[in-house]
């Protein structure tokens, strides 16, 4: 917020808000600007949500799954355990923003 505000981008009024969905809600309504992680734009509409400035700092959102090696093998805990592993492949699919790598891949 500090570096938005030292570039005059920041509006005259700032509204913290904890609540991502609410954030992304009022950006996607066309109430303001927002600052939300780059997975939380996911599945908006092309071009409603962009970058503000690829020069800003920003930091790489890294999410793991970790199970336990004793893990019930139920066909229900396999199933909730295959579909967090590919939902993560498609959010691992969206094009970042510039300057970021993927975790095990090289720089782009």
């Amino acid at each position: 917020m500090d570096t938005l505000r030292a570039r005059g981008k920041l509006p005259p009024r700032v509204v913290p808000c904890g609540d991502i969905e609410l954030v992304k809600s009022l950006v996607l309504d066309g109430a303001g600007t927002g600052v939300l992680p780059w997975r939380a734009c996911y599945g908006a509409p092309r071009g409603v949500v962009r970058l503000l400035d690829p020069a800003l700092p920003f930091e790489v959102d890294v999410a793991s799954l970790f199970y336990r090696a004793d893990l019930h093998r139920t066909r229900a805990a396999m199933r909730v355990r295959d579909e967090i592993v590919r939902r993560g492949r498609e959010l691992d699919a969206v094009d970042m923003p510039v300057r970021v790598a993927r975790i095990g891949s090289r720089q782009r």
